[in-house]
């Protein structure tokens, strides 16, 4: 395969910190992609930009100001001071060369569709329940939310790949409608790819 794609919990916070992994890896050619509403929390540090001096604390504090998040370096106690300040700096570059953002804000505000929750409902035998009830609530992450209670026996927690499974039908019937914003998607993987 020429993308190997894994979703991991945690969202952007988890990703940033991942890639204090990601990027000691050189035989991995990897890429994290970010909601396009993290645009600004992943714009990162310009590495020109760096003082020469900076201690690794205050490399510490620039990161967490330019990404909003801590990140947290696995490093020895006795680590020399320079090899902490090589460490961030690589984290930094890293960032710069290998965070992407998707070509719009929320991946869940795009697919939800309600004819194909419908259809979602339709499959797990529900009828009890009004589309409009699900389609009134505020956000995307919440009506997905909601289908899944409805369609978990008990309406209990559904699991990670229960969600994935409701995602992909509704990817599915994205990918058949929405041909500009999958022109866009395209067009930053051919970017990827050429990296």
């Amino acid at each position: 395969a020429r993308f190997v794609v894994e979703f991991r919990p945690g969202g952007d916070t988890a990703m940033k910190q991942d890639a204090t992994l990601f990027m000691l890896d050189s035989n991995r050619k990897t890429f994290l992609l970010f909601d396009g509403d993290r645009r600004g929390s992943i714009s990162g540090i310009d590495p020109t930009n760096i003082s020469i001096g900076m201690t690794p604390e205050e490399l510490d504090e620039s990161l967490k100001e330019s990404f909003k998040v801590e990140i947290k370096f696995r490093q020895n106690s006795n680590m020399p001071v320079q090899d902490k300040i090589d460490l961030r700096i690589k984290y930094i570059e890293f960032a710069k060369e290998k965070f992407r953002c998707l070509p719009f804000d929320n991946p869940e505000e795009i697919i939800w569709d309600s004819k194909v929750a419908e259809t979602f409902l339709e499959m797990f035998s529900i009828s009890s329940v009004d589309i409009k009830e699900i389609d009134s609530l505020a956000t995307a992450k919440e009506k997905f939310r909601r289908l899944m209670e409805l369609a978990t026996p008990d309406e209990s927690y559904a699991s990670g790949k229960d969600i994935q499974s409701c995602h992909k039908l509704f990817v599915n019937a994205f990918c058949k409608t929405d041909t500009i914003t999958i022109d866009g998607i395209k067009e930053l993987l051919r970017e990827i790819a050429s990296d």
